[in-house]
């Protein structure tokens, strides 16, 4: 066969890279998912045999300068000092340690959450996939 006219491939290349940069964007810049704090759960609950937990919100400033949003549960006694750091992925938030915040409190460990770059309640416009963290 012939090969396309000079214009026509030059236009395929230009609709293929506007597709890619589009695609781009939308990965280091994912809808955002927002909620409040309070659905993090009471900042104080009795936990079975651990006893009373204690919930802690607070930020922390990364390498270039936002603001990132994390919470540690804990116990008040008998607290093992480890500590589980739990990051979520790319479209996520810290909301999402719900699904291992029982097994770990159980096994006797602490738990820290972050909302990491451009997630959740953090500062930045593109996500860094802990990156930047």
């Amino acid at each position: 066969g012939e090969a396309p006219p000079v214009g026509v491939v030059g236009e395929v290349k230009e609709v293929v890279k506007q597709h890619y940069v589009k695609i781009l964007s939308q990965l280091a810049s994912p809808p955002r998912i927002r909620y409040s704090v309070e659905e993090l759960g009471p900042p104080s609950f009795e936990f079975g045999a651990v006893g009373w937990i204690d919930r802690t919100d607070a930020q922390c400033v990364n390498e270039r300068g936002y603001y990132l949003e994390y919470s540690v549960w804990r116990a008040r006694e008998g607290w093992s000092g480890d500590v589980l750091v739990y990051v979520h992925d790319a479209m996520d938030c810290r909301a999402s340690v719900v699904d291992v915040l029982a097994p770990c409190l159980a096994a006797g460990w602490g738990v820290c959450a972050v909302d990491t770059t451009a997630c959740g309640l953090s500062e930045g416009r593109h996500v860094t996939l802990g990156y930047f963290e």
